[in-house]
């Protein structure tokens, strides 16, 4: 208490007057006390201190707490020799035989809290002191014990300073578990026939300071991997009370790793580090401590699974797959004790999760957007990226809605082929396991079930009928209250717990395997999930909403047929039992939220005439008419406007949605954006814009509703949040072709010019171009024009603005009231440099978009590099690639000719190529003719210092447009060209 009291130095801070005074009370008062009187050369201590071995009451653990204290408070200001003597007064007690446990874990502690203030000079010394102890002739094994455990301790916390000295300590603890030492012991026992418990300590506490090396120190560790991994297979299987006639062999052939179970006992670094010395719970054998060592080599080998699993020497050698992954699924049956089996599945739920990691992404084999992008339990509002749904569009295109899961391919060599060959073993021993097993190994084994379907997409497609049995079983609560607890180890595992997870993986399988193979599975599950949506345990029965959804996904088109009728009395099952959670004000709300975003996912889902083979139209309208109701709650808005979402983005037919009801929903959401809530205004802005992009929806908005959307959102045309800015601008470029150019009114205009004024890029700049654009088809371009024009001119970037007005002329036609000749004369007779770069702006943009109809000619742009001002010269760089990009055959010959000839031009012309190279599906075919020259320009150009940058942006540019063949050469280029290439690929 007093120590707590008083003032402590700050790392960050010089130390005040009271904080030096306090350190020198404790100096001069508290340590000597704490040791004793310092040592003098060979002089022993004249008055013993605190921490003495009495021979009454042993050592006292509260004298330790209060040196951990000291040098918690004070570490940074202690001197050395004060840091000396304290650790020479801790280790005294680890070397002590009859130190009690609780000393030793405390000493222990203090260890690795002295080790952060060593000198490298006392750290070796240190370490040479451990070495000497290690070879003393008069070694106990308790001393060696608590030797190794310090080692343990010290790279704990202080793995960087400690890491090199493990050359020197790493063999003492392997020699511990060696199996040399192995047979000795074994020699001795059966000599004297008896079995020494202390032995299983040592062996336990080696394996458990492994774990802590190969975790913290894991590239120190490098040279000694192949001899931790023996030692934890050596130990994996060491049970001296069964006698192994013969040796482990592996199950089904060559069998499967999988392994990572959010209760995986890996070391916990916020609690105490030596929970080694501590008496262990649950054990029910008090003469064999076997077990013990077996669980601490299966954690060594999850460390070695989660930390070398990108190691090549570890891959290529077959260690995980050929050694470790047979030895874990040998002892999914042979092993007696359960905790050890639940952590011997967990490393194996590891090694499958790491298989993800080392083998190519499970996308290649898994395509339905729907699932990815709209309807993920972590959704993400992509919506407003281009990428994910051409802005131009009037429907959301096939790949969005129409694609089915594909089937996975046979898996190339390597991890992934290895993890095909050990499934079927892993299959057999879960099933075989299930029979008695406790709730933590069962919730265990899902957790394996559920790597290997992420990791292997479709791989469990032969194995379903024998997981159904399992996961049925997982399901039921007869016999088990969701609040019933079980104590595995460290961990508490309930069976409610065990009933999310076994949801988690229907889910899972759902989401990853064809639906021709799911259909009998899912089927036989349906009547276990609906009444886990009734669970009391709310987590439960969201995680049931959350299967539903992925089932939902699998049993409709376009991933099943649309004849297979039982499969719609399946479907309306599961309509039912969401409606009644999403309609039932007394059910959670977080459960009341997710099923309201299934429910959304059912009506998308089962959209156009397919679909009624599904859901009546008659549900479809009362399910539409709850979310309404949703929508105008206020505790279910944000999810109630996300399944709107989704309904309108894929409604395919004028019945999908009614008109009065996509009235209503449309003037509610508008309404929604007044408020300063931001993620309200964020989803509902998203769905506005899906119900003003799709066609079968936007045609429902009358005159009336078109008002009120325009007012709501007019306020959001501000280059302040390009976030909102984005779908505010694709809405207005919706609906404006179909509610003519009264849309466009003053205020539109001068809000456009003052966003214009602002930074816009990426999708916000393409929304705006957009805009521009239909405003010009639809023959109201005149008066944006003239406020661009007078309101804005080079006021604002001239990129963005010539992006604007380029846009606007060409599309406007002769009634826009300015011409490209006027902007001709405007470059000519400009006399200051913004205007020249508006123009150049302007007349690049014209260039774009007229292609080769365009009377510019390349010399027009050329001539401008020759301009004093570098604006202009860049402007006109930029120009010059900007109307290339839609005419390469006549201006890319002029841009490579005098990439060749003309040095003092060569950087301007690579920004050039650098715009053209901008637009790669548009001019992949037209550079296809130029390539290889292209490509030898390229790498000369960017020898020169000043044009490397940009010479790597467009080699970069040019590789994306045919990676077949450019990445490779990237991968050979000469030294020189290092830094080039380094660009490029970044």
């Amino acid at each position: 208490m007093i120590l707590a009291a008083l003032p402590r130095p700050n790392i960050n801070l010089i130390n005040s007057k009271e904080v030096q005074t306090s350190y020198e009370a404790v100096s001069m008062v508290l340590i000597p006390r704490l040791i004793g009187t310092p040592t003098r050369g060979n002089q022993p201590t004249a008055e013993p201190g605190m921490i003495v071995n009495d021979p009454a009451k042993g050592f006292s653990s509260d004298a330790i707490d209060v040196l951990i204290d000291v040098v918690r408070s004070y570490g940074p200001m202690l001197n050395d020799e004060e840091l000396f003597e304290l650790l020479q007064t801790v280790l005294r007690v680890i070397e002590n035989d009859h130190a009690g446990t609780v000393v030793t874990k405390r000493a222990l502690t203090a260890i690795s809290m002295l080790s952060i203030h060593l000198s490298d000079t006392q750290l070796s010394g240190f370490v040479s002191g451990l070495i000497e102890s290690f070879k003393s002739p008069h070694l106990t094994i308790n001393r060696r014990r608590h030797l190794i455990a310090a080692i343990s301790a010290m790279a704990r916390s202080t793995p960087a300073k400690f890491g090199p000295h493990l050359k020197l300590l790493a063999p003492f603890v392997l020699s511990a578990v060696s199996e040399k030492e192995m047979n000795e012991v074994d020699d001795d026992m059966s000599d004297d026939g008896e079995h020494d418990p202390k032995q299983d300590e040592l062996r336990e506490t080696a394996l458990v300071s492994l774990d802590t090396l190969l975790g913290y120190c894991g590239s120190e560790m490098q040279p000694y991997l192949n001899d931790c991994i023996a030692a934890a297979l050596r130990y994996l299987k060491y049970d001296p009370n069964v006698a192994e006639l013969e040796e482990d062999e592996e199950m089904g052939g060559t069998q499967d790793e999988s392994s990572d179970d959010g209760a995986t006992e890996e070391p916990d670094d916020d609690n105490d580090a030596f929970d080694d010395f501590e008496e262990e719970e649950g054990y029910s054998d008090i003469d064999d401590l076997s077990w013990k060592v077996r669980r601490c080599a299966a954690k060594v080998l999850y460390t070695i699974v989660s930390t070398q699993g990108r190691n090549a020497r570890a891959v290529e050698d077959g260690s995980i797959y050929q050694k470790i992954a047979p030895a874990l699924l040998s002892r999914f049956t042979k092993e007696r004790e359960e905790s050890v089996k639940v952590e011997v599945v967990a490393t194996m739920t590891g090694l499958v999760r790491k298989t993800s990691d080392l083998a190519t992404g499970p996308n290649l084999f898994y395509a339905d957007p729907f699932s990815q992008t709209r309807s993920s339990r972590k959704r993400r509002r992509q919506d407003s990226n281009a990428t994910v749904i051409d802005l131009e569009s009037d429907f959301p295109p096939p790949s969005t809605s129409d694609t089915p899961i594909a089937k996975p391919s046979t898996p190339q060599p390597g991890p992934q082929t290895d993890l095909a060959d050990l499934t079927p073993g892993i299959v057999q021993a879960l099933t075989k396991l299930w029979r008695g097993a406790p709730i933590p190994l069962k919730q265990g084994a899902i957790l394996l079930l559920k790597a290997l379907a992420l990791v292997r997409y479709g791989g469990l497609a032969d194995y379903l009928q024998r997981i159904e049995d399992p996961i049925a079983d997982a399901l039921k609560t007869s016999g088990l209250s969701g609040g019933v607890t079980v104590s595995a180890g460290s961990n508490s595992v309930s069976a409610g717990n065990l009933q999310v997870e076994a949801l988690g993986l229907i889910a899972a399988i759902s989401e990853t395997h064809p639906s021709g193979s799911l259909s009998p599975f899912l089927i036989a599950l349906i009547p276990g999930v609906v009444a886990c949506v009734n669970n009391r345990d709310f987590k439960v029965s969201s995680e049931a909403l959350g299967a539903i959804e992925q089932i939902v996904v699998a049993l409709t088109p376009p991933r099943v047929s649309v004849d297979d009728r039982d499969l719609g009395l399946q479907l309306e099952k599961l309509y039912d039992i969401v409606a009644e959670k999403v309609t039932n004000n007394s059910t959670d709300l977080g459960v009341r939220q997710r099923g309201i975003h299934v429910l959304g996912v059912m009506l998308s889902r089962t959209s156009g005439p397919e679909g009624r083979r599904f859901i009546t139209l008659e549900q479809r309208r009362k399910a539409l008419l709850v979310l309404l109701e949703r929508l105008k709650n206020e505790t279910t808005r944000v999810a109630a406007a996300r399944a709107i979402d989704d309904v309108a983005l894929l409604a395919r037919q004028s019945d999908d949605v009614e008109p009065s009801w996509l009235g209503y929903v449309t003037l509610e959401l508008a309404a929604q954006l007044r408020k300063v809530d931001r993620t309200l205004r964020d989803v509902c802005l998203g769905a506005l814009k899906s119900i003003a992009m799709n066609s079968q929806t936007r045609q429902y908005l009358d005159k009336h509703t078109t008002e009120g959307l325009r007012v709501a959102i007019s306020p959001l045309i501000s280059a302040d949040d390009l976030h909102l800015l984005t779908p505010a601008l694709v809405i207005f470029a919706k609906l404006l072709p179909h509610y003519g150019p009264d849309l466009v009114n003053d205020n539109i205009i001068t809000q456009l010019c003052a966003a214009v004024q602002g930074t816009l890029t990426g999708t916000a700049l393409k929304a705006y171009i957009l805009l521009v654009r239909v405003i010009g088809e639809q023959g109201a371009g005149a008066k944006l024009m003239k406020a661009l024009l007078q309101t804005v001119g080079v006021n604002g970037d001239s990129a963005v603005v010539g992006k604007a007005i380029g846009t606007l002329l060409v599309y406007s036609g002769p009634k826009v009231g300015v011409t490209t000749e006027d902007f001709l004369i405007e470059l000519k007779t400009a006399q200051d440099n913004q205007r020249k770069c508006l123009a150049l702006a302007i007349l690049g943009e014209i260039g774009l978009r007229m292609g080769a109809k365009s009377p510019l000619d390349p010399q027009l742009f050329i001539t401008n590099f020759n301009s004093p001002s570098d604006k202009v010269r860049l402007a006109a760089a930029v120009a010059l690639g900007n109307a290339g990009a839609s005419n390469v055959d006549a201006y890319l010959p002029v841009i490579l000719e005098g990439l060749e000839q003309s040095k003092s031009s060569k950087y301007l012309l690579l920004h050039s190529l650098k715009e053209i190279l901008q637009h790669p599906e548009d001019v992949k075919t037209h550079v296809a003719p130029f390539a290889t020259r292209l490509w030898q320009i390229l790498l000369s150009a960017s020898d020169d210092e000043d044009n490397r940058t940009v010479g790597a942006e467009c080699i970069g540019r040019l590789s994306l447009i045919d990676p077949a063949t450019y990445i490779p050469q990237l991968q050979v280029c000469s030294f020189a060209l290092i830094d080039v290439v380094d660009n490029a690929q970044r």
